[in-house]
């Protein structure tokens, strides 16, 4: 709700900030009792297909504020949610849902400033990886460090191999490597074990802005029109800075020229989103914890 009311205010900044949402966004697991799948052949069977291949409804309600949005768009901005629509499109939903998703793009579309259509209209098409990315069963809850700690004091029933579905659901693969395989935005997590307690890895996963590492951190960029770019700059030269949004991805970058930058600050904020455990119920956080802790 706050998105649609920062939208409609013209904020110059609700664009950057739920794009981010967007990206960070973690798809919750949905059931439908069997007894409703059975009850009508047409429908249980859009159900059913629905189910294997779930949208994230979390990410498709910010696709749905931001379609209004005028102001606050970057090239970079528009290619990532303009991508999404692509990435939408490959999941499931009834029969209305492809021209759902279709009539919300057209709608974005039409409300970009004329310079950007053209960017909008060259958003790379979206590549489902090989291996479907695991989702939660849920239900999840909005974790408190102290519920959390409480959660995973006993991990004597616990399962490190759905805690590897669980390090995949929860989008921490997509920045952290783990034996060997990951992202690399983030710190290796392979022995965080022999490192940090339970409290500290959760006070790092539900409050990341605690502590941020200089290594890891990123800047804002004040611009000269009073507005500003966050992100990790990746590299600079004599006349551009090439900055990266999104811990998510950070080969994708954009140039900032240096002559419109009035200062560079240290943002306070984590690139990591915070609370992303929220999809997973108390067994899926235990699995979690003994994957990432190995005891």
């Amino acid at each position: 709700e706050l998105c649609r009311l920062l939208v409609y205010l013209d904020s110059a900044d609700v664009v950057a900030r739920t794009i981010f949402l967007m990206q960070s966004s973690v798809a919750v697991k949905k059931d439908i009792p069997a007894d409703v799948l059975a009850g009508n052949d047409r429908y249980g069977k859009a159900f059913l297909n629905m189910l294997k291949n779930q949208p994230d409804i979390q990410a498709l309600h910010y696709a749905l504020m931001l379609k209004n949005a005028k102001v606050g768009w970057t090239p970079e901005s528009v290619t990532a949610y303009f991508t999404w629509f692509s990435k939408a499109s490959s999941k499931s939903g009834g029969s209305s849902y492809k021209g759902f998703i279709k009539n919300i793009r057209k709608e974005a579309l039409d409300n970009l400033p004329a310079e950007l259509k053209a960017v909008a209209e060259k958003a790379p098409q979206y590549s489902p990886p090989a291996t479907p990315t695991p989702i939660a069963k849920g239900p999840g809850r909005n974790w408190t460090l102290e519920s959390a700690t409480a959660a995973v004091t006993d991990l004597s029933t616990a399962d490190a191999a759905n805690g590897l579905k669980m390090f995949q659901a929860a989008l921490c693969s997509r920045c952290h490597a783990h034996t060997g395989s990951g992202g690399d935005s983030g710190p290796e997590l392979s022995a965080l074990g022999t490192r940090f307690s339970k409290k500290d890895i959760l006070t790092a996963i539900i409050n990341p802005s605690e502590l941020i590492s200089d290594q890891y951190n990123f800047d804002i960029l004040h611009l000269k029109d009073k507005s500003q770019i966050q992100g990790k700059i990746m590299k600079e030269n004599d006349t551009h800075f090439f900055v990266a949004s999104s811990a998510f991805d950070l080969s994708f970058q954009t140039p900032i020229e240096k002559s419109k930058v009035v200062k560079r600050t240290p943002s306070p904020l984590s690139p990591m989103p915070p609370s992303l455990i929220n999809s997973l119920n108390p067994d899926e956080l235990r699995d979690l914890m003994l994957f990432l802790t190995g005891k």
